[in-house]
């Protein structure tokens, strides 16, 4: 079965910080380490990168490709902040392989819809990793989390 990568941008400055406009915030030093190290342990390099067209979203993608030697990178408005629903997946089709690289609550949304697992809770800069049949309503399975604290310890 093919996996795919679902990731949560690293952390962001707050949205006061970033002039009150929250689709300009970027990602702090601490978020860019946590991107940096989790990236590092993806259990493979991703065939694509699709990411939210937000700055801090876009960040993180660019991190992620460079640790892995430059992955395409896609912009895609699915993955805004509110856009992006599990019945959408399927329409989406992303690449097998692929990492997706969007926003809390639903990043963990689509993850907890194909693994029928519960609610999937992501810290900022975090990574599940699903085996999927289709990319559809409980059609996966949950394989692992990579959270940056574990990251860290590596």
């Amino acid at each position: 079965m093919p996996i795919y990568m679902f990731m949560r941008h690293g952390k962001a400055v707050s949205k006061e910080e970033a002039g009150g406009i929250d689709e300009d915030r970027w990602l702090s030093s601490e978020g860019r380490k946590q991107v940096e190290e989790v990236a590092k342990l993806l259990p493979q390099k991703p065939s694509k990168i699709y990411t939210s067209p937000l700055r801090r979203a876009v960040e993180t993608a660019e991190i992620v490709s460079k640790i892995h030697g430059g992955i395409e990178i896609v912009k895609t408005e699915i993955l805004k902040p509110g856009a992006f629903i599990c019945r959408g997946l399927a329409r989406f089709d992303p690449e097998p392989g692929s990492i997706l690289i969007g926003h809390s609550p639903n990043i963990e949304e689509v993850v907890s819809c194909i693994v029928c697992g519960g609610r999937i809770k992501l810290a900022a800069g975090a990574v599940a990793v699903v085996e999927v049949r289709e990319l559809e309503y409980c059609k996966g399975v949950l394989v692992e989390i990579i959270h940056p604290r574990i990251a860290e310890k590596k």
